[in-house]
């Protein structure tokens, strides 16, 4: 068993438009906010991103990282101090050592054969 109800609308005319809600605004991000990077390309078409809260001065942490990273000065590079040569060392470089490693894999491999053409 089904009841039926009526409800009845009442109609005074057409429907106004509805305003605009006033806090629209500071919702979606304003066109002059721009991130503070100068090297930021996130935006669209390469321009700058831009910035999600009014509040904020950068887009994303990677451009307030790298504005950081740009601006703290280098260390100054110092040389590094030249290794000491080994006193039992049988090569005088490292390619030496290469060329004779692979002299010896040559040597064994023609002892074992591996090197015939058939």
């Amino acid at each position: 068993m089904t009841i039926a109800t009526e409800q009845k609308v009442a109609t005074s005319g057409p429907v106004p438009e509805q305003q605009s809600n006033p806090h629209r605004e500071d919702i979606e991000p304003r066109q002059d906010s721009l991130c503070a990077n100068p090297r930021c390309r996130k935006g669209p078409n390469g321009t700058r991103g831009v910035l999600k809260s009014q509040r904020a001065k950068y887009c994303c942490p990677y451009c307030r990282v790298d504005v950081c990273r740009r601006s703290r000065p280098k260390p100054e590079q110092v040389e590094k101090p030249k290794r000491k040569r080994r006193s039992d060392a049988k090569y005088a470089s490292h390619t030496e050592r290469q060329r004779a490693y692979d002299r010896g894999i040559a040597l064994a491999r023609d002892l074992l054969g591996l090197n015939k053409r058939r």
